[in-house]
């Protein structure tokens, strides 16, 4: 098993999946957003419903691709995903208006850790971007490996936006760097707005061409 870890196609697979990961891309400006606008508590809720999503794409990845891709399910799901981005670009544009974010404000509506793991959940799970990683990586991998150095690897990969994810939460929860990303919290929306709407409106238009065969 550890010449399986070792291995130059193993170690070629987890470098593409560390720059997945860390790549900014909705899951990151989710986390960023939550931790600042919302607390550590409700990030990490976020950073559980991201890691959640992943694991779904990655069992998927790893045993059902095949079927996904015959389906024609990933145009779906891709389609979903740009229309609930959307939605969360639209969400932050209502919040524009006010003065600054007010943690204490924030708890006061029906926010949840729980509504957060859901919203890290469904922006994880309605983003193709992992399986495209997954189906990537699975290209790299060796003809019939075993099950359990399938699962090994599996783990890791699942470990590593886990760890990274609440690195970055722990780092935003320091005082002085909690001071700065406020002082710029009006920049933050702005750009989470025109990430996720940038996003969303790419995956819509791009499956709605992939749907009407072209």
């Amino acid at each position: 098993m550890l010449e399986f870890l070792l291995s130059s196609a193993v170690l070629g697979i987890l470098s593409i999946w560390v720059s997945a990961v860390v790549m900014p891309g909705a899951d990151m400006f989710l986390v960023v957003r939550t931790t600042i606008a919302k607390g550590k508590k409700y990030a990490i809720g976020s950073v559980a419903g991201i890691v959640l999503g992943t694991l779904v794409w990655l069992v998927l990845g790893f045993f059902a691709i095949a079927l996904l891709q015959e389906a024609n399910l990933l145009v779906v799901i891709q389609m979903c995903g740009g229309i609930y981005l959307v939605y969360l670009a639209f969400g932050i544009f209502k919040s524009l208006g006010k003065q600054a974010w007010d943690l204490e404000n924030e708890l006061r509506f029906e926010e949840t850790a729980w509504k957060s793991f859901i919203q890290g959940l469904l922006t994880n799970l309605l983003n193709p971007k992992p399986i495209v990683f997954v189906s990537i990586i699975l290209s790299q991998l060796p003809p019939k490996v075993p099950l359990d150095c399938l699962l090994l690897l599996l783990g890791i990969m699942l470990l590593i936006p886990s760890v990274w994810f609440c690195c970055v939460v722990e780092f935003l929860s320091i005082k002085r760097v909690f001071e700065l990303f406020m002082r710029y919290s009006k920049r933050i929306d702005q750009v989470t707005m025109i990430v996720f709407l940038g996003f969303g409106v790419s995956l819509v238009f791009q499956s709605g061409m992939k749907l009407a065969g072209f």
